[in-house]
């Protein structure tokens, strides 16, 4: 199994930017790649109690579902951190899809 860990600055609090450059990323991968991980948290950037409930996302968040849909176009596997909210309640969630 070939794997890539993608070592990318992202921004904190700045869900769309984080989101643009993990698509790039999944985009320009390795072509024998099979599973991308990429930092911890990267889509939201390490919340805040001031701004967690503005940047959290639920499992099948839109940006989930973005990272979901480029992960299936380039049949990789993709491992993201991201705040996730889920019943009222705040994670620091990793996903694999």
């Amino acid at each position: 199994m070939k794997v890539e860990l993608a070592q990318i600055k992202g921004r904190d609090g700045d869900t769309a930017y984080n989101l643009t450059r993990a698509l790039e990323v999944i985009a320009t991968c390795a072509v024998d790649t099979e599973l991308l991980i990429l930092p911890e948290t990267y889509i939201t950037g390490f919340p805040t109690k001031d701004n967690i409930a503005i940047l959290a996302e639920p499992l099948n968040g839109p940006s989930i579902q973005s990272l979901h849909a480029a992960a299936k176009a380039r049949n990789i596997s993709v491992a993201v951190g991201f705040a996730e909210v889920c019943d009222g309640r705040y994670f620091n969630t990793s996903l694999g899809r």
